[in-house]
């Protein structure tokens, strides 16, 4: 076999069992440090922010019931200053000169075979029905609309609520007295009979516009006193933040020195969890690739089966036959380092939800149901490695015996 090739593989499994050592060695010296004197500190210390959490959140529901409010006052103010500008207009006094208007035309200027009573009637029906359409369009509706929603509020416009139904039950009053009356027959009398068909509606709409206004004064002074509570809340929610940094600074300095301004803390207590599982894999993977080297120098060697099981001639974690002591050495190596990371896995998962329960809020994965399902498939990959560990082993010894 070239001697160059059997050199290189020689050389890689020196370089594979020195970075083995290195990675064991460094794995159980961190996990075993960054456990005891980080992540178990940093868990128990954070008990202290549940407090300020749980003040600020409450504020935070506070502060959006507040704001719900205003938006709720604010679009009421919106609709009852359209309805107030709408009823100051009074356009419905203009449908009424212009029905007047077309009367004195028709008076005027007749067909040969003049008018008949149901043309007459269907001018005075379609204004009063164009009437009641208008102030359906402009007032009721608008106001039912932005009423919608507000049950919640404590402060209910209960007064206008009743005032649109009562709005409401009149127009439908008005509009069946008035609609089918013969208000042509007075057109010689226009300006005062004609009063009739907008006096009682004017008057009402009057009543209602001081209603309007009313509730338009009292928003006014719901939304001050609402933007008071939402500034006092603002600010106590500042303040309770304050007190959270200055907690989440203080449980930065727990992090070693070396360790600061490369990851924060809460990026190592939820990465130990998955470098643990992740460096008991590599280490399984590199002692399968070393040994691998180690057999093609051997056979390269060929040397006989009385040398090669000499522990001497090899290394604890090249899994071959090593002799009794030897290979029970090497069961025992890749058994304890898997049981050492399994149980300091274990415990880091268990800080981390117990950290996940009290602030969550800088967890790449905030799911509980994700980390504890991670738990339970790690836990079966840490089975399936030291069941392979152990019956590979168990294979070379009974191979060589």
């Amino acid at each position: 076999m070239n001697e160059f090739y059997i050199q290189r593989h020689f050389k890689l499994w020196e370089d594979n069992n020195k970075l083995i050592n290195r990675v064991v060695f460094l794995t159980v010296v961190l996990s075993l440090a960054l456990v005891i004197k980080v992540l178990i500190p940093f868990v128990d210390f954070s008990e202290d922010k549940k407090p300020v959490i749980q003040t600020i959140e409450s504020l935070k529901i506070k502060q959006e019931a507040a704001n719900k409010e205003i938006a709720i006052i604010n679009k009421t103010t919106k609709v009852l200053k359209s309805v107030d500008g709408f009823i100051s207009q009074q356009p419905w006094q203009q449908e009424k000169k212009d029905l007047i208007n077309r009367y004195k035309s028709m008076r005027i200027s007749p067909p040969p075979e003049g008018y008949t009573r149901e043309r007459y009637q269907q001018e005075a029906d379609g204004t009063i029905n164009k009437i009641a359409d208008l102030l359906t369009e402009n007032i009721l509706n608008p106001l039912q609309h932005s009423i919608v929603g507000t049950d919640a509020v404590q402060n209910i416009p209960e007064r206008l609520i009743r005032e649109v139904a009562s709005l409401d039950q009149f127009i439908v009053d008005w509009k069946g007295e008035t609609i089918n009356k013969d208000w042509y027959r007075t057109i010689q009398g226009k300006d005062r009979t004609m009063r009739e068909l907008t006096e009682n509606l004017n008057q009402r709409l009057d009543d209602f516009s001081r209603v309007v206004k009313a509730e338009l004064a009292a928003t006014k002074q719901a939304k001050s006193t609402v933007d008071k509570e939402l500034k006092i809340l603002n600010a106590e929610i500042v303040t309770e933040a304050d007190k959270l940094q200055v907690l989440d600074d203080e449980l930065q300095k727990i992090l070693p020195n070396w360790l600061r301004g490369l990851v924060n803390i809460e990026q190592v207590i939820q990465l130990l969890p998955v470098a643990l599982l992740g460096v008991a894999f590599f280490v399984l993977t590199l002692g399968i690739s070393l040994t691998r080297h180690y057999n093609i120098y051997v056979t390269g060697k060929e040397f006989p089966r009385d040398i090669t099981n000499d522990p001497g001639m090899s290394t604890t974690w090249t899994i071959i036959h090593r002799g009794f002591f030897g290979s029970i050495q090497t069961i025992a190596a890749y058994t304890l380092f898997i049981i050492f990371t399994w149980l300091l896995f274990e415990r880091s998962m268990l800080l981390l939800l117990g950290w996940l329960s009290i602030d969550p809020s800088k967890a790449w994965v905030d799911s509980y149901v994700f980390w504890e399902s991670f738990l339970w498939l790690s836990r079966a990959g840490f089975v399936l490695l030291l069941t392979y560990s152990i019956t590979r082993l168990r294979h070379i010894i009974s191979d060589e015996d």
